[in-house]
């Protein structure tokens, strides 16, 4: 089996458990939006940026420092 073979067949066995995960962490932001009374999102990417934009808004409420390696 070739490089490529064996990549097409890793990618294979992974994408159709990609999208039921994006599905399910949409859903879960989703969730959380509504449970914190955040802004009415108008796609799956305000989806995130709502929730990164309520995070970084309590961390600096709360006076902790940022986080490494995330939103800082």
């Amino acid at each position: 089996m070739s490089a490529f073979q064996l990549c097409l067949y890793a990618a294979n066995q992974v994408l159709p458990h990609a999208q039921p995960a994006c599905a399910a962490a949409l859903d879960m932001g989703q969730h959380l939006i509504r449970r914190e009374r955040l802004a009415v999102p108008q796609g799956a990417r305000d989806v995130f940026t709502l929730l990164a934009q309520a995070w970084l808004v309590r961390r600096i409420a709360c006076g902790l420092p940022p986080a490494h390696g995330g939103l800082s």
